[in-house]
């Protein structure tokens, strides 16, 4: 029996925002989630994957951040597993992880 968050997030319209995570900078980024989650009625799943390692504590920011009403997000990160070692606090968060070969 699937528990009802799953449902609600297997059938909430999704986005997926990787590109513009990539191509933006960090203010604009910001700027733009924050107009889509003010514009979005209806709760939406935003979905960001990459293998900027980098960006992980950034990330995890954003997913705890409480000020983007009616929004949830589905992180995924590649990264090798000495990253992912350095990283655990981050991945413990929630967001995935994706072995980089």
């Amino acid at each position: 029996m699937q528990s009802d968050l799953f449902f609600k997030l297997t059938t909430m319209k999704s986005k997926d925002i990787s590109k513009e995570f990539k191509e933006m900078k960090n203010h604009q980024f910001d700027d733009f989630l924050f107009d889509l989650s003010e514009n979005t009625k209806d709760e939406i799943l935003f979905v960001i994957h990459t293998d900027d390692i980098t960006q992980a504590k950034r990330l995890k920011a954003i997913k705890e951040d409480t000020s983007y009403e009616n929004c949830k997000f589905q992180i995924d990160i590649e990264a090798t597993v000495e990253d992912y070692r350095k990283e655990l606090n981050v991945f413990a968060s929630g967001i995935k992880w994706i072995e980089k070969k």
